[in-house]
């Protein structure tokens, strides 16, 4: 049984090295409109255009929906932005249960809310398998924290 540990833990830490790798050498131009994509997703929430901002999700409107219920609820609403880590997005690789990988583009923005001031708001987008890339999720937390909160 540990030997399995041992084996998944080593396979997930080389699809994390090689997506990082991967993305680290994708072109500034792909970077420039994955984050334009996060940044229009994000001007939405601040103008409170929540349905304009829910259509850019992959998700089935119902789950958009009620995401953005449980985070409006827990975070308040954006008021402001501004981005975080130079516009650098955090790079994650999920490996879905019929073994393939889906790659995911984190940004994140320091945000005062109707909530909380200088919270994280996190934008995660999904590399989409034609190249593009989607809106898959938002969640929020306190500076500071390491793992995304979704």
């Amino acid at each position: 049984m540990t030997s399995m540990r041992a084996f998944i833990y080593l396979l997930s830490l080389a699809l994390f090295l090689v997506t990082a790798t991967q993305a680290q050498s994708a072109s500034g131009a792909d970077r420039r409109a994955a984050r334009k994509i996060s940044d229009a997703f994000m001007a939405d929430l601040i103008a409170n255009r929540s349905s304009d901002a829910l259509q850019k999700m992959a998700a089935p409107h119902d789950a958009a929906m009620a995401q953005y219920a449980q985070m409006i609820d827990r975070c308040g609403r954006p008021l402001d932005s501004k981005i975080a880590n130079d516009g650098t997005p955090i790079v994650g690789q999920d490996v879905l249960t019929d073994g393939r990988t889906k790659s995911t583009l984190i940004f994140q923005y320091v945000c005062k809310s109707t909530r909380h001031s200088g919270w994280v708001f996190k934008v995660y987008l999904e590399v989409a398998e034609d190249g593009k890339y989607h809106v898959h999720g938002w969640g929020c937390g306190k500076p500071g924290l390491s793992a995304p909160d979704k």
